[in-house]
């Protein structure tokens, strides 16, 4: 019964800590050289990086 429970509690507790967002640090650099830094709240890196590079409009995004 308490590795039942166990269990249960250890499943609600990954499923909650993967939902929460985290912050990153995203750096832009444009094409005259001057560089930018946004910070991006994302659930995990891959989408942070997706939302960095969705900011570069002239120019590099990259997370740091």
């Amino acid at each position: 019964m308490k590795l039942k429970v166990t269990l249960i509690l250890l499943g609600a507790f990954s499923i909650l800590s993967s939902s929460c967002k985290r912050y990153y640090d995203c750096q832009c650099t444009n094409n005259t050289g001057t560089i930018t830094k946004h910070v991006v709240n994302a659930s995990n890196r891959v989408q942070a990086s997706k939302d960095c590079r969705a900011l570069q409009l002239d120019g590099n995004c990259e997370l740091q």
